[in-house]
């Protein structure tokens, strides 16, 4: 137990009262004045009170952990994942046994052992490709391995970062010969796709120009019909001998079912003209910019558009094009109506007289055309009849196909073919007063094209993959007139595809996957499946990564049946990873991050198996006791000689019953010439009975003790070997080695490029006589029983040093449970001692609250880290002094914002974060040669932007922890510098 107080710390502490409470004064133990005289005698009389006192307290909590019987935890060993390789030039599996050692070097050049816990058998396929499905997106992203690009006609399309657009392609190439165009031309592909207008944003269109495929945006759509305004000329494309102009039809996202294409041609219109007439009723309009309907709005206003160049002719699509703006204009009585007084009759005056202000916009319009018999309305491919009533403005055009009795018709001095708007509905128009707002148009341009003449493609190439060839659909095309432009995706969801360049042969096998410790979620439920030549089947496998919620190893047995097959354009062995239940929403994001998966790779600990030792025995007795030698114990095996206690049948039952904890060795007769029994550890023999085989291990003095007789038997073989004891011993905080401290192996060959791809974690040394006096405290609160909250906490915190605090937060709502935050203390280095203990924790846990709290309603998890970020402003005195002052800033921060505990602070408690008027006061209380000028805090959440600290709602899962701070100084001159 830490002492109370110190005499060291008694005038620490009055160093930093002093300062706070009162600051004119200054302690000092180097030039004391009486005050500071009075504070040392204070100080140091109060020091050796305290000292006394804390012994006896001392004295007292270890005398109550000893009535409790209570033994010091062994160490706990450090955990992670060691990845080899097979030496180049051997095609055969290299098989690594369970309980292989591997060796890294520790702090004293001493070797550290680790051994493996499963058995795997390293094998010689590489992992060359990974690639994941979005099936949402329709994209295919390449994370490993050599994609090239799509092959379009020895040309690539722009398809943007592979790893953020995919390599997944669906296009449809059309190829005409001999196609003449011009700048400035206007095209209308006819795609052949029904439902194209409506799925617009699924397309991408891409012409082959000087500059490589380029994008083009069309100007409009009618149909399956896209007009694209071509203002950089074609480049030919040479293939097979022979020239062509093509066009690239992209599909952006994935097809729910088949995309038909019927009736595909290319259709080049006339050039842009501007109209030959323009008229409201029988005055021309003039000019570039005009009122269509005049400076005033009136029912049946007519509007014409001369064009016999553009109108005549019949058959073609004609697209007119304006760009409209509005302008507003008030219109009243002649005069404003007076008051005035009947001054000989004297009568009352008249009030003022309010005017009531309407409001005039052209409501509808009709478009019409002449037919020689008269004006019969015009069908366009939109609402025509809204297009002046101030809803729609900028850059407008409508398209309409050409009747082919048009005639000519006579307006304002022009004959020729007319196309006339006529206002059907202005309300309010004739009544005062009244604002009229005015249609303005200007830029007005006529086009037409021959809708009916269209040019078929030469030839057509059908891409539907990953770096897989096109398949050319002209033959399809030309037979039928239909076409399978685009197909659904093969892919039934969201999944990973891991492939490898050969099968495996023997095994298990294993491969680790690095998920990102920040990620968060709950995992899911993974599906693996593997290649075969009927598709993919099931594979069955045991998953260490906890449904993808923390970083481990995948364990599986080679299935006779994988074969290679394609996927997504590459031939390679496959598996696949899906998410069984598919919780998250297509298209969603799922709640962890793989950063890294490592072939070959299997779990190991820090445990070396000490070579097994007889021990025997001249006189047995009571309360024996046996050197284990020295070192770390983790825990030790020991199998007792009981040939002579046992019957023939006691042994027989015995074989049957646990043949795992028995060892038998016969005589060239075959009978038993010695018969070992497992025993058990136990902490003290306090309930074991006398025919209870248990064993105690003293690990502070290295000692193995056996029981009296009557509490525990006592081994009795004396004429050969009374029992065999095999100790596991650890290193303890010392495994904890950083990643690449792994490189050998100490009896395994054929193997290289061993190496520990992350850093172990977990290991902690032997339990220690003042966390057993806690311990102890907790049994004592709660008599072996969680109930309530502080007992999930004392029980937490006495079950491993590694944990630095915890919280127990009850959730109710539709499913109650109960979640145990902890922090560790090496939080700052990963979350892999929190995974190392958490499945653990939890069953050591529901042993202790089966009837309270089910598997399902008690997680174990990690706080939600904030980050806290500051800026702080200070003014200075002295410029010299500027970085040790920063430095002292900077460390007082970082000090005050740690959420662990260190010396005499106990951190922040978890759901607690700093408030900035908090951290306000600990930096007023620094003294330095300068002042405080401004703080600015902050909190970001993981994943998200920054907020302002006070705007942060509370949350009992969340732990600040320090993140940016910047420190500005200035100078009185105005000068200044950041840190």
């Amino acid at each position: 137990m830490d002492l109370l107080r110190t005499e060291e710390e008694l005038k620490q502490q009055i160093g930093e009262l002093a300062r706070v409470y009162t600051p004119e004064w200054e302690f000092s133990e180097e030039n004391p004045d009486a005050g500071s005289v009075i504070a040392l005698i204070f100080a140091e009389q109060m020091g050796k009170r305290l000292e006394v006192m804390d012994g006896v307290l001392e004295r007292y909590r270890f005398s109550l952990a000893n009535m409790l019987g209570l033994t010091l935890r062994p160490a706990v060993p450090a955990e992670g994942v060691i990845a080899m390789e097979v030496v180049r030039g051997v095609d055969d599996s290299v098989p690594v046994p369970a309980g292989s050692k591997f060796l890294a070097s520790g702090n004293d050049e001493r070797l550290i052992v680790f051994e493996t816990k499963e058995a795997l058998s390293v094998s010689p396929a590489s992992l060359t490709e990974i690639v994941g499905i979005e099936k949402a997106s329709g994209k295919v992203i390449p994370w490993r391995g050599d994609w090239k690009p799509v092959d379009i006609l020895g040309v690539s399309p722009d398809m943007g970062d592979a790893r953020q657009e995919g390599i997944w392609f669906q296009g449809l190439l059309l190829c005409f010969q001999n196609f003449s165009n011009r700048p400035g031309e206007t095209l209308h592909l006819k795609t052949g796709i029904k439902e194209l207008a409506g799925d617009m944003e699924s397309y991408e269109f891409q012409f082959y120009t000087d500059g490589g495929f380029l994008k083009c945006v069309p100007s409009g759509v009618c149909g399956d019909t896209v007009e694209f305004q071509q203002e950089i000329p074609w480049r030919e494309l040479e293939y097979e001998g022979k020239v062509y102009r093509v066009i690239l039809i992209r599909r952006l996202c994935p097809a729910d079912r088949a995309v038909i294409a019927q009736g595909i041609g290319l259709a080049a219109a006339g050039t842009v003209e501007p109209a030959e007439f323009r008229s409201c009723g029988e005055e021309e309009l003039t000019g570039e910019r005009f009122y269509p309907f005049g400076e005033r709005i009136n029912l049946y206003e007519e509007f014409y558009i001369g064009s016999s160049s553009q109108f005549g002719r019949a058959g073609a699509r004609i697209t007119v094009s304006f760009r409209l703006s509005y302008e507003e204009r008030d219109y009243s009585y002649g005069g404003v109506e007076e008051n005035f007084e009947l001054k000989p009759i004297r009568k009352k005056p008249r009030g003022e007289w309010k005017q009531t202000q309407y409001r005039c916009a052209v409501d509808a319009v009709a478009l019409e055309y002449y037919n020689g018999i008269g004006w019969k309305s015009l069908s366009c491919g939109c609402d025509i009849r809204n297009l002046f009533n101030g809803t729609a403005q900028g850059e407008l055009c409508f398209t309409f196909l050409c009747p082919e009795d048009w005639e000519d018709t006579s307006a304002g001095g022009y004959e020729g073919k007319l196309l006339r708007f006529k206002i059907t509905r202005a309300g309010d128009c004739y009544m005062l007063p009244c604002r009229h707002k005015l249609p303005v148009v200007s830029g007005l341009n006529i086009r037409s094209s021959y809708e009916g003449i269209w040019r078929e493609p030469d030839r057509v190439f059908v891409y539907g993959g990953a770096g897989s060839p096109a398949a050319e659909g002209t033959a399809v095309l030309d037979s039928t007139g239909r076409l399978e432009a685009f197909s659904p995706l093969p892919w039934k969801g969201d999944c990973l595809y891991l492939g490898f360049d050969k099968k495996f042969t023997d095994g298990p096998v294993s491969f680790f996957l690095k998920l990102r410790e920040d990620s968060g979620g709950t995992g899911l439920e993974p599906v693996y499946s593997y290649s075969t030549r009927n598709g993919f089947k099931q594979l069955e496998f045991i998953d260490n990564t906890e449904r993808l919620t923390s970083s481990g190893t995948v364990l599986f047995m080679p299935p006779d049946d994988m074969a290679a097959v394609e996927v997504a354009g590459k031939t390679a062995f496959w598996l696949r990873i899906e998410d069984g239940k598919e919780r998250y929403p297509a298209g969603g994001l799922y709640p962890f991050v793989i950063e890294d998966m490592i072939w070959n790779a299997v779990a190991v600990r820090n445990i070396e198996t000490r070579t097994e030792e007889d021990y025997y025995l001249d006189t047995p007795g009571a309360d024996m006791e046996f050197a284990l030698g020295n070192g770390s114990i983790l825990r030790a095996e020991v199998f007792v000689n009981e040939r002579d206690v046992l019957s023939p049948a006691s042994m027989k039952r015995l074989l049957d019953d646990c043949p795992e904890d028995v060892r038998v060795e016969y005589d060239s007769l075959g009978e038993i010439r010695e018969f070992f029994v497992r025993w058990k550890e136990i902490d003290d023999f306090c309930h074991s009975k006398a025919e209870d085989r248990h064993y105690v291990i003293d690990r502070v003095n290295h000692l193995l003790k056996f029981g009296n007789g009557i509490h525990g038997k006592i081994p009795g073989v004396k004429n050969g070997t009374a029992f065999t004891v095999s100790v596991l011993g650890c290193d303890g905080e010392e495994g904890n080695v950083p990643a690449g401290a792994v490189t050998s192996s100490s009896n395994l060959m054929f193997l290289e490029d061993i190496r520990n791809p992350v850093g172990m974690r977990g290991g902690s040394n032997m339990e220690d006589l003042e966390h057993a006096c806690k311990r102890g405290t907790a049994v004592l609160n709660g008599r072996g029983r969680l109930v309530s909250r502080q007992d999930y906490i004392r029980e937490v915190l006495g079950y491993s040093n590694h944990i630095d605090k915890a919280a127990c937060i009850i959730e109710s709502g539709p499913v109650s449970r109960i979640s145990i935050v902890l922090l560790m203390k090496d939080y700052r280095q990963g979350s892999g001692s929190f995974y190392q203990l958490q499945r653990e924790l939890k069953r050591w846990l529901q042993g202790r609250c089966e009837i309270g709290a089910a598997e399902d309603s008690l997680v174990i998890r990690e706080p939600i880290f904030v980050k806290i970020n500051t800026e702080i402003w200070v003014e200075l005195w002295r410029a010299e002094s500027a970085f040790e002052i920063q430095e002292r800033i900077q460390a007082a921060v970082e000090q005050f914002l740690e959420p662990a505990a260190s010396g005499t602070r106990s951190g922040w408690e978890i759901g607690v974060l700093p408030q900035e008027g908090q951290i306000l006061r600990m930096l007023q209380s620094l003294h330095f040669d300068g002042k405080l000028l401004h703080l600015l805090a902050s909190a970001q959440y993981p994943g998200e932007g920054e907020k302002e600290l006070s705007a942060v709602r509370e949350n009992p899962f969340v732990i600040g922890i320090n993140g940016t701070h910047r420190i500005h100084v200035s100078l009185p001159g105005g000068k200044g510098g950041r840190r």
